[in-house]
């Protein structure tokens, strides 16, 4: 049995102290189009009902919330859903975001029955396009210009991962 360092928790209104202080990290403005503003924040942290499930990753030992995990674009009928992921960046390099990746995926294959699941990553983001890729996640497409942050346009890539390639 394997012992988790971490716990995933629905994110909750009482969060968005912490989400804003996350948000404010500097790479994560770089990568991603955050919420800036207290109302984007509010929405953020408040349930979605079925539309977007968002999930903090929480260290067991220290209660600290280290990031988030959404899954979005969910299709129950053809049992397929995208995945984002985001980690405070001084818990890079230590394993924890691919330990949250592989409960969350697990959840998704056998909990809700999902049958696809893809991440859409910035192709200049190489620390997540090596860790997609070590949790058997295939790249399908390539979109030019797909997202403009800070006013640049950027490429990403989209992976995908079936139900029959997982390996855990």
């Amino acid at each position: 049995m394997i012992k988790h360092r971490i716990l995933l928790k629905t994110i909750r209104i009482d969060d968005i102290d912490i989400m804003k202080k996350l948000f404010n990290e500097k790479k994560i403005s770089e990568f991603y189009d955050i919420p800036k503003s207290k109302n984007d924040l509010e929405k953020f942290c408040s349930p979605d009902g079925i539309k977007i499930i968002k999930k903090i990753i929480v260290l067991k030992e220290t209660k600290t919330i280290i990031w988030v995990i959404s899954i979005g674009n969910i299709s129950r009928k053809n049992k397929r859903c995208d995945i984002w992921y985001f980690l405070w960046e001084k818990y890079e390099w230590i394993g924890l975001m691919k330990e949250s990746l592989l409960l969350m995926i697990q959840k998704l294959f056998k909990n809700n029955g999902f049958n696809k699941i893809q991440a859409w990553i910035r192709i200049d983001n190489i620390g997540s396009v090596k860790l997609i890729e070590k949790l058997w996640f295939k790249r399908e497409w390539t979109i030019r210009n797909f997202k403009k942050i800070n006013n640049v346009y950027f490429d990403f890539y989209i992976y995908g991962l079936l139900k029959k390639d997982w390996k855990v």
